[in-house]
């Protein structure tokens, strides 16, 4: 079972039935407690215990009945208690996201009646309906109650900062330069190895994952440790699952393909991993390669030099330090589990690479990028593979770019389909390191659309489609994003690109041209 986490210690000890720990300034008075004592004010005053020891003693059972965890999910927010009381407010230096420190505040404090502590215990639980999405209206199938940051401050306990803003007090902004990864000096390149072993190494401290056969069965739940790498390669997997509404599956759409948020969420994405990897290593200023695979006829960086070579049979040869990778989340056949080849070492496959040996012989044009940026609708009705004269679904690859029409594999697709093996495998592509440096031009060109069409995040086009649309947080992130707010210039989010000649002349405030 998951160690508890900071919050309960703080605001929900129960102990053997005896006092809590909190003590109210002005007597310098113990208060006995409930389970989900609140917090009234910044003086830590709480609900007085009302009810006897033995029911105590009977909340605690209740909800330590929870399936036990193992211990992308805050760490401290896996534990029994969290999960049955659907509270995610974790301590920042001493008070519940960082309170004291003004960077943040719990929505629990807000609540001062036992009758909707024991609500919050007991009721409405994410297990309950058996047939609903649990990744539905993120991430309240699993809190109500989680920190609500302020200002620049970020985070699932307002610990961090917004992308783009670094420092103590968040305040220090920074637009780092993504490069063509072919433009990386050998220092660059080696630093880029160096610092994807790491993280594929490194167990996350912050976040684990959740491991389940059956999604549909809480008792059925793990959440397990991983590394920072392969959290990012769960999470791709976790929102690529088909979407169930009413004990039917929608395999037309999930959390992150097949429909309008398919650039923000990407967006999102790597800039999840990129920030963890600044944190792991303290290197702020680091910033991901983009392969522009628009100016090859064959993949340049499948080379010992850069992302390793393959044998015929698609293996990474020794040479390269990928050849030793394992892959996660390869049960991308079961729409009812998640990643439960992730229990054991043992269901670990290596990475698998064949460019040009599919049905993609070939990888797409500059001309073919170009001819996606045209398209001035972001996108278009039914807001899936099927929209026409859609920008969207040009670039994800469902829609010839070069006249709106046709459907078939192109673009963002048609490189997926083209490196073969791992990459080929949507659900878990992003084993591949390749899939960062391809999503990363993917990005680029999302840049593009938004510098010539001045795309805000009002283009993010309003549908009644559960999943994607605009106000809904972008599934599984922490900090909590709507799909819309990533439709807005890279320098916002402290990034901008290498200039490729052909495209743009990039500068963080200049508009496309």
């Amino acid at each position: 079972m998951a160690e508890h986490g900071p919050l309960e210690t703080e605001l929900f000890s129960l102990g053997d039935c005896v006092v809590s720990k909190l003590i109210e300034e002005d007597t310098n008075q113990l208060i006995p407690t409930i389970p989900g004592a609140i917090l009234t004010d910044s003086r830590a005053v709480c609900i007085r215990c009302i009810i006897p020891c033995a029911v105590l003693i009977a909340l605690l059972v209740l909800a330590l009945s929870f399936s036990a965890v193992d211990g992308q999910f805050p760490r401290a927010c896996t534990t029994a208690w969290a999960l049955r009381s659907k509270i995610c407010c974790p301590s920042w230096k001493g008070s519940p996201c960082g309170e004291h420190a003004g960077r943040g505040e719990c929505p629990i404090k807000h609540i001062n009646t036992y009758s909707q502590v024991s609500q919050a215990l007991h009721g409405d639980n994410y297990g309950d309906n058996q047939c609903n999405d649990d990744r539905m209206d993120w991430p309240t199938r699993y809190y109500k109650y989680y920190c609500r940051c302020k200002g620049n401050y970020t985070g699932y306990n307002c610990g961090g900062c917004k992308y783009g803003h670094y420092g103590e007090k968040c305040d220090v902004k920074k637009v780092r330069v993504r490069k063509e990864i072919r433009t990386l000096n050998v220092t660059e390149r080696e630093r880029l190895l160096q610092y994807l072993t790491l993280s594929k190494s490194t167990t996350s401290k912050d976040f684990v994952i959740l491991v389940t056969s059956d999604r549909f069965d809480p008792k059925a739940f793990r959440f397990q440790d991983t590394s920072i790498y392969d959290l990012y390669v769960w999470i791709h997997h976790y929102s690529m699952k088909p979407i169930d509404l009413n004990c039917s599956y929608t395999w037309n759409r999930n959390f992150a393909h097949q429909g309008p948020a398919f650039p923000t969420w990407h967006r999102m994405l790597l800039l999840f991993l990129e920030r963890q990897i600044q944190v792991l290593t303290g290197d702020e200023d680091f910033a991901f390669p983009f392969y522009d695979w628009s100016r090859d006829e064959t993949c340049t960086i499948c080379s010992e030099e850069y992302l390793g070579k393959n044998d015929y049979e698609g293996n990474i040869l020794d040479k390269s330090i990928f050849s030793s990778w394992g892959t996660i989340c390869g049960d991308s056949d079961f729409p009812n589990t998640y990643c439960q080849s992730a229990s054991t070492d043992t269901n670990r496959t290596s990475l698998r690479r064949s460019p040009g040996t599919t049905q993609s012989s070939s990888l797409p044009t500059q001309q073919d990028v170009l001819n996606v940026v045209r398209w001035k609708d972001y996108d278009n009705p039914p807001y899936d593979r099927t929209a026409l004269y859609s920008f969207r679904n040009a670039m994800e690859g469902f829609l010839d770019p070069s006249d709106g029409e046709t459907y078939g594999s192109y673009v963002h697709n048609r490189v997926h389909n083209y490196m073969g093996g791992t990459m080929a495998d949507i659900s878990i592509s992003a084993n591949d390191p390749m899939f960062i440096v391809h999503h990363c031009f993917v990005d680029f060109i999302f840049e593009l659309w938004i510098r010539r069409h001045n795309g805000r995040p009002e283009d993010f086009p309003e549908s009644s489609l559960p999943g994607q649309r605009p106000l809904e947080f972008i599934v599984p992130f922490y900090p909590q994003l709507q799909n819309r707010d990533l439709l807005q210039t890279s320098s916002v989010f402290g990034y901008t690109f290498q200039e490729i000649p052909g495209y743009v002349s990039w500068s963080p405030d200049r508009p496309y041209q």
